[in-house]
């Protein structure tokens, strides 16, 4: 013991030695001890944060299901909302109100009706699509706020057999205008009801 105790530095030289040793054996822990319990702990902290973020989306969606019902819901009835039906127990006053509708849309747009020719109705389920085919002269721009007002009527209207041609009457501003056909279509609810024959 007393040899071994002599071979062991003093002073200044063994304070670093003590040193060193200590600094190797904290390493040896950290390395066996400490840096996998560290890794451990930062994986748990990962798979946590998924799992609230995982959480905070189901409940999100969870939130979200009754209004995604609703609007299922009317997606699969069709029905279109009141405000967007043409008003009318008959063809006759739902023409009307469409022919109406459309003479504002191209007074507003500052287009020319030229003529305008109620469809006969047609029966869709539980609703009569009506239809009124009109000949508009403008220029482009002017037919292209006439179709924007149909597309963005709180009306359910819809525009089909659309045809353009160029005439030959030149205007003022040098501009040839333009001839347009279109069908505008509109929906109401109910059927068209037959007049009774009379009596013999």
């Amino acid at each position: 013991m007393n040899e071994m105790s002599a071979r062991l530095p003093e002073g200044r030289r063994g304070q670093l030695v003590a040193l060193a040793v200590l600094l190797v054996t904290l390493g040896v822990l950290w390395v066996a001890v400490a840096s996998p319990l560290l890794d451990w702990y930062a994986e748990r902290a990962d798979r946590l944060a998924e799992r609230r973020q995982v959480l905070a989306h189901m409940t999100q969606i969870a939130g979200a299901l009754p209004t995604l019902r609703q609007e299922a819901r009317k997606e699969v009835s069709g029905a279109p909302p009141a405000t967007a039906l043409l008003s009318g127990t008959t063809d006759a006053i739902a023409g009307a109100g469409l022919q109406g509708a459309v003479q504002d849309m191209v007074t507003a747009a500052g287009a020319t009706l030229v003529s305008s020719e109620a469809l006969p109705g047609e029966q869709q389920g539980g609703f009569r699509r009506i239809g009124l085919r009109v000949a508009v002269n403008g220029d482009w721009p002017e037919l292209v706020a006439i179709l924007r007002a149909v597309e963005e009527s709180p009306l359910r209207l819809l525009v089909d057999d659309l045809e353009l041609h160029a005439t030959a009457q030149i205007e003022k501003t040098g501009t040839a205008p333009i001839a347009a056909n279109f069908v505008v279509r509109g929906f109401r609810s109910g059927t068209e009801t037959q007049p009774s024959e009379a009596p013999r």
